[in-house]
């Protein structure tokens, strides 16, 4: 009897111990199940469903500049030679096309509007050869022109080399190289000066093709690359709302000791909450009270442009109040002193 117990204890182990091995089922086999492999038509619809969003998003990218209702392209010009005069060079730019609805600022900014592209250019020079301003200037822009000269000893001088290596030090946004003279050059030799400019500039910007800007055509490929090349992304420029300023009125309270500054201008980046702090460049940090929209003193359509004469009316119908700032949730001056000071 005891051995009948034994033998029957054996074999109810053994099964136990076989259903036990079939059921173990290895880590690969389960990794395959929960990932449930895709069958080649799931995989082929994937990837165009993927291939899709990035193109989706690099047209939301473009669109989001130079439209009738978004912000122009912000485009900096700025010299790399001192024999180059670049408020000479807008001229070419702004006589490219006689259907270019063009405006100025109170700050000096050109505004084109080119209604063949359905887009919107606004040029800031910078004061020629002064560094920090160009540095400022590159903060905000979506566009940086360099213009290099190529009937001068040097297609990029020593100021420009310092010019251009800070730049590119601080964040280098989507770049233009425009080469100027080549038509006071003799027509046998253009080709050879042409190619060495190019060389010198490679020596800089690998990946950039010079183009020419010595006549007034020239000016209208300048805008078509513009509007139509891809946007360089800089972290510390997109991550930020930022704004060049159009107009700017400082408005004295009663006692006159102090005001409030009203800046005008379009808004790029990220939104703008109203409740944080303002930067202003060689001022510090201020506190905002509230944001208001105008129309457009800048529009694409002429038409509009001649009924609004061009100019930012002050009419209280054309001004809303966007958002105001809450004392509760906005942030402190005070707070902002003491996280400065702390090591």
């Amino acid at each position: 009897m005891l051995f009948a117990v034994v033998d029957e204890a054996l074999e109810i182990y053994n099964d136990a111990h076989y259903l036990n091995e079939r059921c173990k089922v290895s880590v690969k086999t389960l990794t395959k199940r929960a990932r449930k492999e895709l069958k080649k038509d799931e995989r082929r619809n994937q990837a165009v469903q993927l291939r899709q969003k990035k193109r989706d998003e690099v047209l939301l990218k473009k669109r989001s500049l130079g439209g009738a209702c978004t912000a122009p392209f912000l485009i900096a010009v700025v010299s790399l030679n001192a024999d180059i005069d670049p408020f000479g060079i807008l001229e070419f730019i702004k006589q490219a096309d006689d259907e270019a609805v063009i405006t100025n600022s109170e700050e000096g900014n050109i505004h084109i509007s080119v209604p063949r592209f359905k887009q919107r250019f606004t040029l800031v020079v910078p004061a020629p050869g002064d560094l920090f301003s160009s540095l400022d200037a590159l903060k905000v822009a979506d566009t940086v022109m360099f213009l290099v000269s190529a009937s001068s000893g040097e297609t990029i001088d020593d100021a420009g080399e310092k010019i251009l290596t800070a730049i590119m030090a601080q964040g280098l946004p989507s770049t233009v190289v425009a080469v100027t003279d080549l038509e006071s050059i003799p027509p046998k030799k253009r080709h050879t000066a042409k190619q060495q400019v190019q060389k010198d500039v490679l020596r800089w910007l690998p990946d950039e093709k010079i183009i020419t800007l010595d006549k007034i055509g020239d000016g209208l490929t300048f805008l078509r690359k513009v509007g139509s090349q891809k946007q360089r992304a800089v972290i510390q420029r997109d991550r930020r709302p930022h704004m060049l300023a159009e107009v700017a009125e400082f408005m004295p309270d009663d006692e006159g000791s102090t005001g409030t500054l009203k800046v005008s201008g379009f808004v790029r980046g990220c939104p703008l909450s109203v409740n944080s702090l303002v930067h202003i460049p060689g001022w510090g940090d201020f506190q905002m009270s509230h944001i208001e929209t105008t129309s457009d003193p800048h529009p694409l359509d002429k038409g509009r442009a001649a009924r609004d004469g061009g100019m930012e009316t002050n009419d209280s119908d054309t001004t809303r109040v966007l958002a105001t700032a809450d004392p509760r949730i906005q942030v402190s001056l005070s707070l902002r002193i003491l996280s400065i000071q702390q090591p």
